[in-house]
């Protein structure tokens, strides 16, 4: 199939029983953002219809399993200090399934803002009766054809409503005969997932990339607003304490050796910030930015004068320097979202990483502090 952009989304009967009919948890519930969304959710009514008898169906029978679960657990006495009025569940259940499921049926076309195919007004007879003699998908062999009248009622009536309004619209479904109907129509497209369907949307509509890309602008607007106050310290001071200094000592003190005993910034003024670069892959992102840095270093040392005919160290004391440097800190960001929400995607920060460039010291005329 060509490349399009699909306007319209729909599901075959068969997914929402693979999902055990969950409307509100799961992959399911993702449908819920296609009430604001440009894509339209739609079904048929055949396919709104079987969705309906099945859940009413499975409902009654979960109800009828707990119902016998408690009838066995009372007329057995394991809960002795238990009366059946303890059980109102079982009443309630008894006499309220089938107002249940619809409920949630109810509930899930409103959540979703699902918009339900008229057959009568987008199936052509003609053509479905053609189909069915000729054996085109999804009618296939003759031993199943009359059960599959019902997913070629949706399929023509879906194909029929796509060209009347110039729509490209994609299905969900594992079965053969709606991806082979599919595979020849100019129209509908199938996915056999929901989860590669919202990627095919998320792909088509950029909403993704277009997201991260503001987030990442609103990132930079806000480190340049925080200036200084954004700048990790405790991160830098332990990145600084780490680090094995090479120092070009010039002393007048002859033989003098000296160690670095500790290394702190005490002032960190942010200079410049750069982004070096973005990476997304599936549903994690990173963000590489550069910061300037200007820092006040307090480093102190201390001074051994070595005696190399005894070969033995004298301790002669310590001394301080605030020299000033300019280095430049690598901040890693990485951050998850969900790649399936195409409406609100919500961006959960997971870590930093650090990077600091080492500080190339020259300390000039070090004497020991007596």
């Amino acid at each position: 199939m060509q490349e399009v952009k699909f306007t319209s989304l729909s599901i075959d009967n068969s997914v929402f029983k693979s999902y055990k009919y969950n409307f509100e948890d799961g992959f399911l519930k993702y449908l819920n953002q296609f009430k604001i969304s440009q894509i339209e959710f739609i079904l048929p009514h055949v396919i709104w219809g079987e969705i309906k008898s099945h859940l009413i169906a499975e409902t009654v029978e979960s109800a009828r399993k707990i119902n016998d679960l408690i009838d066995n657990v009372i007329s057995k006495n394991y809960f002795p200090n238990l009366k059946e009025q303890d059980f109102k569940l079982n009443r309630y259940l008894s006499h309220q399934t089938e107002y249940i499921a619809l409920n949630r049926l109810n509930e899930f076309k409103k959540n979703t803002g699902l918009k339900l195919i008229n057959e009568k007004d987008n199936l052509d007879i003609e053509e479905l009766l053609k189909g069915y003699f000729s054996n085109k998908p999804p009618f296939e062999t003759r031993e199943k054809k009359k059960y599959e009248f019902p997913d070629a009622i949706a399929l023509y009536a879906l194909e029929n409503y796509a060209k009347q309004n110039n729509k490209f619209i994609l299905l969900v479904s594992k079965d053969e005969g709606w991806i082979n109907y599919c595979n020849k129509s100019k129209y509908l497209y199938c996915e056999r997932k929901i989860s590669d369907a919202l990627d095919l949307i998320t792909k088509q509509s950029n909403v993704n990339s277009d997201y991260i890309i503001s987030f990442i602008n609103n990132f930079i607007i806000n480190l340049n607003k925080q200036g200084n106050t954004f700048i990790p310290e405790d991160a830098i001071q332990h990145l600084l304490s780490e680090y094995e200094y090479d120092i070009r000592l010039s002393s007048p003190v002859s033989r003098v050796e000296p160690s670095v005993l500790s290394a702190s910034a005490s002032s960190i003024h942010l200079q410049d910030i750069d982004l070096i670069q973005v990476n997304l892959i599936e549903s994690t992102f990173t963000i590489n930015v550069e910061l300037a840095l200007e820092i006040e270093l307090e480093v102190s040392f201390e001074l051994y004068d070595y005696d190399f005919e005894d070969n033995y160290e004298n301790y002669i004391g310590t001394t301080y320097q605030n020299p000033t440097i300019e280095s430049n800190l690598q901040l890693v960001q990485t951050y998850t979202f969900d790649q399936y929400d195409l409406v609100a995607m919500k961006i959960k920060h997971l870590n930093d990483d650090l990077y600091l460039e080492e500080p190339d010291l020259y300390f000039n005329g070090v004497e020991p502090y007596y």
